[in-house]
Parts: structure tokens; sequence; C-alpha cells
């Protein structure tokens, strides 16, 4: 009895001492403090006082468009004046907590960067001024675009650490081209043969198969046994060589094919299903006595084609009277696909011209009349190597190449909302230029994304310099072309570095590298694909793929 009264007694004075421990701790001693979600509004921008031009570009830059993105009201300020409450800190600045964060980069390589909230400031850092800039467009991307109002999607105990690409293409509007892979897709194994005129789609109606990249290239100054098709199930980070598409309705065959272009069929079509695969390229009869532009369409993804419409009919190339250079394309509007070429059939004014021309259809067999896009009147003009991109603003945007009476072919581009539509023929549209005088020409292709800004961004790619000198890497002897860029769907252009870097080759027996490159982009745009020759053995050339991140 006594020892369970005792045994009571102690658990008593237990629970008493207990409540008496409860009564008079602080949990707040105890329990961290939550993380809370950042407001912008009350935060000033701190950037360092000596600091380089682009530095303060982009911190400019980062202010506005904070300011756009959440309705802020935020000022940017050296860090030679007083101190605020609540600052973001850009790059070096002679606060402790620039200090703090740039002991942690001490030791770090020099792409090296740092996101981090230390109490009432946000401190953006890189090793280098470049690596800072890059870390200012991950702050836009991941902390200030997806706010809620003037709530920053990140809190007071947010850090980020990382690397950056030095060697990505930053505009001045934070759009970032990042590059990720780069090898060759296409080596002869003739080394008189070059490649070039490459095409590529990303399967989009093909169910469990979307994603998948399907391309082919022409054999250039050279022969080879059909268009070789190529895919890749990873994005392009590997590439096999697995089909043949071969011409079984051209009389008298030579074994020359030229200029291929793909195109997957995005709705149902006559006796078509959506997802079937067509090829349109350029063959010709023995010894060069006629030109064609053949159709060819594939139901198993490129494992096996069938050639079966003859589009266009031509004379001989060696007398300027053929046709070339098939650019396929879906208008959703009216439910055609349209076939656009070049045309050198016709003669004007004594002389042999050409001009760009096209053709419908509802069935993917039947086909419209012949009709017109670009005609120039000017003597010896002859309007060539046509690509449409379709624009954010519902305009289509068409590049060709001019050449004749201008020096090095440039590229022009005309607009239009509707494909069967281009206005007057004669009317040769817009020459391709930046403001301060570099033009691109031979070959050009086009490509849209609605990633970069609010109007997304055309590029422009082409053989060579029309006009300006090209930016390029030591080692490069500049007579490649740069890649212009568009962010006001064409009206003004920039010219960045061509992504990949070639010299050229100009032996009129060879093939020649930077011909006929291709660019486009993935479903979504975030993902750009360049292809373009580059030099192989004997001055011919193999293709070299690059993907880039568009960010």
């Amino acid at each position: 009895m006594k020892k369970i009264f005792s045994m009571l007694l102690i658990s008593a004075l237990m629970i008493s001492a207990l409540a008496v421990f409860s009564a008079c701790r602080d949990d707040s001693e105890d329990e961290p403090e939550k993380a809370s979600k950042i407001d912008v509004s009350s935060y000033t921008l701190v950037r360092g006082d000596d600091v380089g031009d682009e530095l303060v570009k982009y911190s400019l830059l980062l202010r506005d468009l904070i300011n756009k993105h959440t309705g802020a009201d935020v000022n940017l300020k050296g860090d030679f004046a007083e101190p605020s409450e609540k600052e973001i800190l850009i790059g070096e600045t002679e606060r402790a907590e620039s200090k703090t964060v740039y002991a942690i980069l001490e030791k770090a390589p020099k792409n090296a960067y740092v996101i981090k909230a230390i109490g009432n400031k946000i401190v953006i850092a890189g090793k280098t001024e470049d690596a800072t800039i890059r870390a200012m467009k991950r702050f836009l991307e991941n902390n200030v675009k997806s706010a809620e109002g003037t709530v920053l999607n990140m809190d007071t105990a947010y850090e980020e650490k990382g690397t950056v690409d030095l060697s990505s293409v930053l505009f001045d509007n934070f759009a970032e081209m990042i590059p990720e892979v780069t090898l060759d897709m296409a080596v002869p194994n003739n080394i008189s043969t070059g490649y070039s005129y490459e095409t590529m789609i990303q399967l989009a109606h093909n169910g469990d198969k979307n994603g998948m990249l399907i391309a082919s290239h022409a054999s250039l100054y050279g022969y080879d046994d059909g268009y070789k098709m190529y895919r890749s199930y990873d994005n392009g980070d590997t590439w096999e060589m697995y089909a043949t598409a071969l011409d079984t309705i051209t009389e008298n065959l030579s074994d020359c094919y030229m200029q291929p272009c793909l195109f997957e069929l995005p709705a149902n079509m006559g006796n078509f299903k959506e997802g079937t695969l067509f090829l349109g390229g350029c063959t010709r009869s023995e010894k060069g006595e006629k030109s064609n532009i053949i159709l060819y369409y594939s139901t198993d993804l490129g494992e096996s084609w069938t050639s079966y419409v003859n589009l266009a009919i031509g004379g001989r190339a060696d007398d300027r009277l053929g046709v070339w250079e098939p650019y396929i394309i879906y208008e959703e509007e009216t439910g055609r696909v349209y076939c656009f070429y070049s045309d050198e059939t016709y003669p004007k004014n004594g002389e042999k011209a050409q001009k760009l021309v096209y053709k419908y259809t509802t069935d993917m067999v039947n086909w419209s009349e012949l009709k017109t896009a670009v005609s120039c009147e000017k003597k010896d003009c002859r309007p060539g190597m046509v690509s449409i991109a379709k624009l954010g603003n519902g305009e289509y945007y068409m590049t060709f190449e001019m050449i004749g009476n201008e020096k090095r072919s440039p590229a022009y581009a005309k607009k239009t909302r509707n494909l069967d539509d281009w206005g007057d023929p004669a009317d040769c549209g817009k020459l391709i230029i930046t403001s301060d005088g570099k033009s691109i020409g031979s070959a050009p292709w086009c490509a849209w994304t609605p990633k970069g800004g609010d109007c997304g961004m055309i590029l422009v790619v082409a053989r060579w310099m029309s006009s300006g000198t090209p930016i390029y890497d030591e080692g490069y002897n500049g007579t490649g072309s740069d890649m212009l860029v568009s962010f006001d769907y064409g009206e003004t252009f920039v010219a960045i570095k061509n992504p990949i870097q070639y010299n050229q080759i100009d032996n009129e027996d060879k093939a020649k590298c930077g011909y006929s490159p291709f660019i486009g982009f993935s479903e979504d745009g975030g993902t750009l694909y360049y292809f373009n020759s580059v030099p192989f053995k004997n001055d011919n050339t193999k293709v070299r793929f690059k993907r880039m991140r568009v960010w």
C-alpha cells in the first residue's frame, strides 16, 4: 500500500513539474521561425558602382521586368547610397550579405552563381559579371515571372546554387539560347560526295511516338542512292540511319537526289491518315534532260517510302529550265497543304528567269493549278529557295534568296495572312538586314518560336554574308554567315554568331559548306534544332547537328 502511494506521489510531482516547465518555456526559442514568402513591393535593387556596362544594362532591364511582371515600383540604385531595409543585391556590392555570398563563390568555377535570401536581403551573384547576368535571368524566370502579384516565388529561406553556360547567347531582352548538344549526324562514306540540304521534323501526330526526330539530307554536287533517313529517340543526343527513300516513278532516273523537305500530316486528308509522313524532293532523268519534284509518303514512320506523285516537271538544269527546292506547309485555316517551289521553266524578255510558285491540295493527290508568289520584274532577278514560318500574330513569313543583280544572293522576306495571297508577284518583299547593315544570303531558312519575348523570335540563317562582317570564333575565317534574329515579327533584326561555325569552301567543283541549312523548333518552341554542312575530306561536307534550349 505504501509502495503504491509513493508511486502515485512521484507521478503527481512529475506532472506538476512538467506543467511548470511548459508554462515557463518560450516555444519560439525551440521551434525555428517559419519561412515566409517575399513581397517585392518594398524592395530596392542595388548594384555595385564599379561594374561593367553590360551589368548596368541588364540591371536596368531586370528592374523594368520585375515591375512589369509584379506591378511593383522597385527602384535601382548604386551601393554608394544609404542602405534600405529590404534590398535585392546584384553582383559584388559593399553590403555584408554580398560579401557572405562571394565567400561561398571564392573557390567556385567561373560559371558558378548563387541566389540567396539573407534576412531582408536577396543576393544575386555570379563568380564573374557574365555569370551574374545569367543568374539575373534565372531569378527572373524562376522567381519573378511566376510571382503572385508582388509576392515572389521564393521565401526568406530561399537558396539556389548552380552553374550557367557562359557560351549561351543572351539577348538584350533577357532571351537566352543555351547550347546542349553538338555532333556530326551524317558523314559520307564516299569522300567524293558532300552532304547538304538538311531537313527535319519532330513527330507530333503519331501517339506514343510523338517527339521522335526524323531527318534527311541531299548529296550536293555528288551522287547517292536515294534519300537517307535518320531518326533520334532521345531528342538528338544520338542518331541512326534507318531507311532510304527511292524514286520509282521517274522515267530514265539518274542517281541524283536533291533538296528534300519532310512533312507530317496533321489531320486526315483524302485516303491518308493523320500522322502520315511525306517527303518532297528533286530528281533528274538520265543525263539531266528533265528535272522533277517527286512526292513520297510513309505510313510506318519512315521505315519505307512510296514515290507516288510527280508534282512538277522541268527541263535541263544546265539550261536553267528546272524545277527545284520544294517546301511543304499546312494551312490550318483552310485545311490545305501547300507545296511551294522554284520554277525556272518560263522565258522572260528573252532571258531565262525563275519565280516562286505553288500548288495546294486537300487530298494529297490532286493539286490546284500553278500560282505565282514572287516573280520579280528586274532583269536577271531569280527568287528561289523558299521557306515559310507561321508567326504568333497569324501571319506567314516567307524567306527566299534573290539571285541576280545583287551581291551574294541576299535574303528577302514577304508576309501574308493567307498562303494563297502573296499580293503582287512583282513585289519582291523586304531585304532582311540589321540596323548596322548586316545581311545574309544564298539558301536562307527561317523558323519562329513563341519563346524569347512578347512577339517570340524569328530566326533566319543562310550560307554566307551578303553585307557586313560576321561574328566568328578565333580560327574561323569569317566566310560563313551570322544568324539573324527578330523580336518584332520581322520588322527589325539583330545578328548573332552562327551557332555552327564553318569555313566556306568555294571551289565550284565541290560541295559547299553552309549551303541550305535547316532550323526548326520543338512543338513547345523551347528547343532549337539546327543542321548545317561543315568541312569534310577532299573539300566536301558532312552534316553537323546542334540542339539549343531557348529560354
